[in-house]
């Protein structure tokens, strides 16, 4: 069971580590953009949309990783040991 498990986060955790790292790599060539083309309505926008979904990506991965079933697993196996 506890091999399901931690099998089943550590696809989770390569997912948002993959999206964390291609946002990474997108970010920059983002602030290119606001630097070297003449700020319009719609790349305003546009930007404002790219660096809310950001946000919201890791408050999510945030949340998610606090709430989650491995997090109460963690704490259990701490549990056991002695002090």
């Amino acid at each position: 069971m506890f091999f399901e498990l931690t099998h089943a986060y550590t696809d989770t955790l390569d997912g948002v580590l993959s999206m964390l790292e291609e946002l990474n790599l997108a970010l920059p060539r983002f602030r290119r953009y606001e630097e070297t083309l003449p700020l319009s309505p719609e790349l305003e926008v546009a930007l404002v949309d790219v660096y809310a979904e950001m946000t919201c990506f890791c408050a999510r991965a945030v949340k998610f990783f606090r709430t989650a079933p491995h997090c109460k697993l963690r704490k259990r196996r701490s549990d056991m040991i002695p002090s």
